[in-house]
């Protein structure tokens, strides 16, 4: 999938593009434009040092008191079936889960430094860890706007043209989630609307959200990342 499938407005008519120029180029009125080819940045620089490594590890000691000791809540069933499974302290009538410090440390020592995530086009295959950057879109916002039209609610056009500008600027990396939240869209499928909009609409790599406990499972090659809880918006921007 390429920008050139979805231009967001028709091209000028070939004898009233000018020439030459930035002021040629606006005036071309075409989808595309140059830019950099899509690739990802790496940070350069060492990781700034806050603490030291004798408060590092103070806070390290620390954290794994608070889940031995104190534990966490976690309000779903299955995820706590889940855990306790694996060890994890869970009492009958409790939602609290407590966590031995060997168990946790076991845990953190199979996670991979570094990880790849899939896109459709491997081409846009992204990095994680390391000294790797992400660029991406921001998410969950409540309203748009553009000079024609002004700012208006998020819906599911607007939605949609944000995707495709997401697939247009090679400086994106991946699409990350909702652009603009497509309230036209009935709660109960919005989440499955975007997931077909992410899924069609851009080649890159992209996380979604679902706004319940259903499991949401992707098609064969697509990276997700699922939340339990929904994001709340109180207010407008």
């Amino acid at each position: 999938m390429t920008a050139a499938l979805h231009p967001l407005e028709p091209a000028l008519a070939p004898d009233r593009a000018r020439r030459g120029g930035r002021a040629g180029k606006r005036a071309g009125g075409s989808a595309a434009f140059e830019q950099p080819a899509f690739r990802q940045l790496k940070n350069p620089l060492a990781p700034t040092r806050l603490v030291s490594e004798d408060e590092l590890e103070s806070i390290h000691l620390a954290s794994l008191r608070v889940l031995r000791e104190i534990g966490v809540d976690v309000l779903h069933d299955e995820a706590r079936r889940i855990m306790k499974a694996h060890g994890a302290d869970v009492r009958e009538g409790s939602e609290r889960v407590r966590f031995d410090s060997d168990m946790i440390l076991d845990l953190i020592s199979n996670c991979p430094s570094e990880f790849t995530l899939h896109a459709r086009n491997p081409a846009h295959n992204v990095r994680f860890g390391g000294n790797n950057v992400i660029l991406s879109m921001m998410a969950s916002a409540p309203n748009c706007s553009d000079i024609d039209r002004g700012r208006r609610p998020g819906n599911q056009a607007d939605y949609r043209n944000f995707l495709r500008l997401a697939q247009m600027h090679n400086i994106l990396n991946m699409t990350g989630g909702y652009p603009v939240e497509p309230v036209d869209i009935h709660p109960s499928v919005r989440h499955l609307e975007c997931i077909r909009d992410l899924a069609t609409l851009t080649d890159k790599a992209f996380h979604i959200c679902t706004p319940s406990a259903k499991p949401v499972r992707p098609p064969s090659g697509v990276g997700i990342r699922q939340r339990s809880t929904p994001a709340r918006l109180s207010s407008s921007l």
